[in-house]
């Protein structure tokens, strides 16, 4: 029976057949707990969701809508990650210039 541990052999078999340079260990990590998500509705079942609830066991998380959700945050995230930090770097470099003019007391 699929578990935790066996979903997450797909991508490290996968990774392992590829090589590194190809599948770099972020990337692995990545596809394992993406492997995982979709066994986060025992969860819910922890929390009191019925289980033949829409939220419930093999419900929404086994839906291609989610795994379309979980790809397009997969694929937005590294862009959102630069954005932020490109902008903090922004933000603190114009902070440093501003002390550098700013006239001394």
């Amino acid at each position: 029976m699929p578990s935790i541990i066996t979903h997450t052999a797909v991508p490290i078999a996968l990774a392992c057949a590829a090589g590194t340079r190809k599948v770099p260990p972020r990337l692995l990590a990545a596809s394992m707990v993406a492997s995982i998500l979709p066994d986060a509705d025992v969860l819910g079942l922890a929390c009191g969701v019925p289980y033949a609830s829409v939220f419930g066991h093999r419900g929404f998380f086994h839906a291609p809508l989610f795994a379309l959700l979980v790809s397009l945050c997969g694929a937005l995230a590294p862009r959102l990650a630069a954005t932020r930090w490109s902008a903090s770097a922004r933000r603190a470099r114009c902070s440093r210039a501003r002390r550098r003019l700013a006239p001394s007391t």
